[in-house]
């Protein structure tokens, strides 16, 4: 079966910039445990900003069909019951396709905060479902390494410098909101 999410990383540079200024899609997932081939996603989350503000939202949990891992579920809170219902994989990621097509058509970047991780699950998902996508992209944790001088570089280290709201955070529209939140700051420091 063919498939899969190709990604291409983008260098800073004043274009990609002018880019993210005017519009960008902040993506994050949540799994059932750290493994891109033995766990599944259990929750995707994204967010348009225009102009350096929200203002488009999406969120779907994912039927994993696997167990939860306990660490997984400790730290993103999502139960069985909560994805019961929700819908499978295959539907799930056409969902989040068509929330950001423009993303998929070239016509806007995807940001996360250590992506490759999401990469990892999203590409795995999709070679399973015979679903093929292309994305480029930037990784706050990349600038916030590059651009910051922090004592850990986790999301929530991050966000706080930046005194971004973490509440509600390890949800992944909630994460994909407080990634593009630290985005904007990031570009704001550039700018100086």
């Amino acid at each position: 079966m063919n498939g899969g999410l190709s990604t291409y990383k983008l260098p800073l540079t004043k274009s990609v910039i002018e880019q993210l200024n005017d519009r960008f899609i902040s993506l994050d997932t949540e799994t059932t445990g750290l493994s891109k081939n033995k766990d599944r996603l259990l929750e995707i989350g994204a967010v348009l900003f225009e102009k350096g503000k929200p203002v488009k939202r999406f969120q779907t949990f994912v039927n994993a069909g696997i167990a939860i891992n306990p660490y997984a579920q400790a730290v993103n809170g999502i139960s069985e019951k909560m994805i019961i219902s929700a819908p499978n994989e295959k539907t799930s990621i056409s969902m989040l396709l068509d929330f950001i097509n423009e993303a998929v058509n070239g016509k806007t970047i995807v940001v996360g905060h250590n992506l490759k991780f999401d990469i990892g699950f999203l590409d795995e998902a999709m070679i399973r479902n015979g679903i093929c996508a292309k994305v480029r992209y930037v990784d706050t944790l990349e600038l916030s390494q590059s651009y910051l001088s922090l004592c850990n570089y986790k999301q929530t280290t991050v966000a706080e410098h930046f005194r971004i709201s973490v509440d509600g955070s390890h949800r992944a529209d909630v994460d994909s909101l407080i990634c593009g939140q630290i985005l904007v700051n990031i570009l704001n420091l550039i700018r100086r």
